[in-house]
């Protein structure tokens, strides 16, 4: 069994090469460190602009479960902040 590497795997399907993506703008990027308070600020604006509640209706919400079986984009954006707010 012969292992290629991406690249050569592409050239050989007649796809080109595939080059390694920039990391070099990685150092552009700034972190901005949030307490708690600043942290629900977030969580509650996100909140209201996606679902139209508080966000402590909407902890109160996903801790009874009301958001387990939820495809909805907006509940997972909103839910992804909830470690910035406890």
């Amino acid at each position: 069994m012969e292992i290629l590497s991406v690249t050569e795997r592409g050239r050989r399907q007649g796809k080109g090469s595939y080059p390694m993506p920039d990391t070099k703008s990685d150092h552009e990027v700034q972190v901005v460190e949030v307490n708690r308070e600043e942290g629900r600020e977030i969580l509650d604006r996100a909140a209201r602009e996606a679902l139209n509640i508080s966000a402590n209706e909407f902890l109160a919400k996903w801790d009874a479960g009301d958001y387990e079986d939820a495809e909805d984009p907006a509940v997972t954006r909103v839910a992804m902040l909830i470690p910035f707010a406890r």
